[in-house]
């Protein structure tokens, strides 16, 4: 599967995007593996990295990646999903309950891309 990835031949004039989600650890493959992909030069890279990631896994990381734009991404807290859960809910005229959007919030747990991930999987049912 990493030599298909490698050798994608981009159809359009844009670079195909790769995301590498839930990056705890650095090995020496996962390196190699990225600077190969990085030498093919028609590719663009999203990390996202948990944040006990060790810091010089982080530094070799972004070495790779340069040029480089870091986001934090912070888990929002319970109020503020909430709200938003409220206003997506009035937005697609769902008939949720208050204990409903309470629920989902705390099933997100705040995290950013949890609440994406919930509403998906909620809006195919």
């Amino acid at each position: 599967m990493r030599y298909r990835i490698a050798n994608v031949q981009p159809t359009k004039r844009k670079k195909t995007v790769i995301v590498f989600d839930n990056i705890a650890k650095l090995t020496s493959q996962k390196l190699i593996f990225l600077r190969h992909l990085i030498s093919e030069r028609h590719f663009q890279f999203i990390a996202i990295v948990e944040n006990f990631l060790p810091k010089n896994n982080l530094f070799e990381l972004k070495a790779e990646l340069i040029p480089v734009a870091t986001f934090i991404l912070r888990r929002l807290k319970v109020n503020a999903v909430k709200n938003f859960l409220r206003s997506y809910c009035e937005q697609y005229r769902l008939d949720w309950t208050e204990n409903r959007v309470k629920d989902l919030a705390t099933l997100t747990d705040g995290y950013p891309l949890g609440i994406v991930e919930t509403l998906k999987i909620i809006s195919h049912k």
